[in-house]
């Protein structure tokens, strides 16, 4: 959800996202009819993943053969033994439509049941009918390249929708040209199908040509960036924009890195070259006394919005006009762009941990502000939740008082050497104990810094930055007392760990630390 950074357009990263929306949009219109693509598009992409999870860190040439020899196999199989193939690619469509719909809805209330029952289904579906499994299959990729290519935000309905027309289509037209008859294609020759994996794989050596030869490469502009790239230890491929403005101070989404800029990295990429986004990351987490003084001041505009909210919070008031608030004191203090897009839930909606359409009238409940703004490219964040018309109910009272003293439990043992479990346990032992344990449901805090979701340490050391934000969230029809349906509350604050215990960042300027 960040959006602080202002990612710049790149020729080369243009064209791979015309493709792909060229390619995406085949896929829904006539993926079905291309059995052979779409399979093995499917598997290539799966190859590809498998193999640079486990060995990019390694060698990317070590990952790509690897992936080539897999992907091999699967073409095999998926021409002798099509059930099998279509029945294990049909586990992804429907888990993927759940995935897709919570994460747009705002909420984490995840239902390992849901997931596998549409696994179960699509992994009936493909044994039984392998040849419809085509169309949810090309569906599926078509619109994540779609939704990846396109240059503005889609909502879940803009996606699903058409997802699911095309898939329709594509149904029925299966269904119309096999009416009548019976077509079983020919099983093809081990030479044929080597044939067919070479095309696949040319297209893959190509990829990789294009982003060796023509990526462009990132450059340190100061003494302070040519220390953070000299980390690196060969070549590398980096998509990252928060990684690349980390490392080089420009937010391109795709560049080559190297330790020492020259010609020759680029034909080094594709022998030596290996990820290392781990190495950056871990770099990333122990900030710079000049990146916490950007984090602080991000922090304090953070808190002087935050403070406008209260006099807001009344029935009447549209959510859109709290956040318009908001985002009149980022630019008056001069940091316009916020760091993610702004929360601003109330009633029903502030029980939705990532809710973002901010569009309902307030009239009762808890009003979830969760806001942060950026400073120079650093981040900040802070959530605080208010009674819509000032004053608590006994049960918004004792949900606000069990999330502020679970925060408080975690703040009395943050430190440097402790681990970020043991913060998550502390803040979820005080909620458990008030009977709300199953309604806390994410992770207690995350690192903060490039990214409002920086990379979270494990074991906290000084100069790191990360967040805490317990919260509760209950739904209507919870098994509590109904006093507490649709109430949502999370209190988040920024923090640096200092040498012997913490500084909130996300204070006011006139506030005492």
């Amino acid at each position: 959800m960040a959006v602080g950074l202002a990612v710049e357009s790149g020729w080369l990263f243009g064209l791979f996202k015309i493709a792909a929306a060229l390619m995406g949009f085949s896929l829904l219109v006539r993926g079905h009819r291309l059995p052979r693509f779409t399979g093995g598009l499917f598997w290539l992409l799966v190859s590809l993943v498998i193999a640079n999870s486990r060995l990019a860190r390694a060698s990317y040439l070590l990952a790509t053969l690897a992936a080539l020899f897999v992907f091999y196999g699967w073409l095999w199989l998926q021409d002798r033994l099509p059930r099998l193939t279509m029945a294990l690619a049909g586990l992804l469509p429907l888990p993927l439509l759940w995935f897709t719909y919570i994460y747009f809805s705002g909420s984490f209330a995840f239902r390992p049941r849901v997931a596998l029952l549409g696994a179960f289904l699509g992994l009936v579906a493909g044994a039984l009918w392998p040849r419809a499994m085509l169309a949810p299959l090309a569906c599926a990729m078509g619109v994540t390249l779609l939704a990846w290519a396109l240059p503005v935000p889609l909502s879940f309905p803009v996606l699903a929708a058409p997802a699911l027309l095309a898939c329709a289509i594509q149904f029925y037209d299966l269904h119309r040209r096999r009416r009548g008859q019976t077509i079983k294609p020919p099983r093809r020759s081990a030479g044929e199908i080597l044939r067919d994996w070479r095309k696949w794989t040319v297209a893959v050596a190509g990829v990789w040509l294009l982003l060796a030869l023509l990526g462009p490469f990132a450059s340190a502009p100061d003494a302070v960036h040519s220390r953070r790239l000299s980390v690196l230890t060969a070549p590398t491929i980096s998509f990252s924009p928060a990684r690349n403005f980390y490392l080089a101070g420009r937010a391109r989404p795709l560049v080559l890195l190297a330790p020492r800029r020259s010609f020759f990295d680029r034909f080094a990429l594709l022998v030596t070259g290996h990820a290392q986004g781990k190495a950056i990351d871990a770099l990333r987490l122990v900030k710079q006394e000049d990146e916490i003084a950007l984090m602080r001041r991000a922090g304090r505009v953070t808190a002087l919005a935050m403070a406008r909210v209260p006099a807001l919070a009344r029935p009447g008031v549209n959510e859109q006009e709290i956040q318009d608030a908001i985002l009149a004191v980022f630019r008056r203090q001069g940091c316009p762009v916020p760091s993610f897009e702004p929360i601003v839930g109330s009633g029903a909606n502030a029980t939705l941990p990532h809710y973002n359409r901010n569009d309902a009238v307030l009239r009762q409940g808890f009003i979830v502000v969760d806001i942060g703004c950026m400073n120079k490219g650093y981040a900040a964040d802070m959530t605080r939740s208010f009674p819509v018309g000032g004053i608590c109910t006994p049960a918004q009272q004792k949900l606000l008082d069990v999330v502020a003293a679970a925060k408080g439990a975690a703040e009395r043992i943050l430190k440097p050497g402790v681990t970020m479990r043991r913060l998550d346990d502390a803040a979820r032992k005080v909620i458990a104990k008030a009977g709300f344990g199953e309604y806390f449901t994410h992770f207690v805090g995350h690192g903060v810094g490039v990214d409002v979701h920086d990379p979270t340490p494990t074991v906290l050391a000084a100069d790191m930055v990360i967040t805490l934000e317990p919260g509760v969230y209950i739904p209507r029809s919870a098994k509590v007392d109904p006093a507490f349906w649709d109430l949502g509350v999370r209190i988040e604050d920024t923090y640096r760990v200092t040498k012997d215990g913490y500084e909130i960042l996300t204070l006011p300027p006139s506030a005492d630390n």
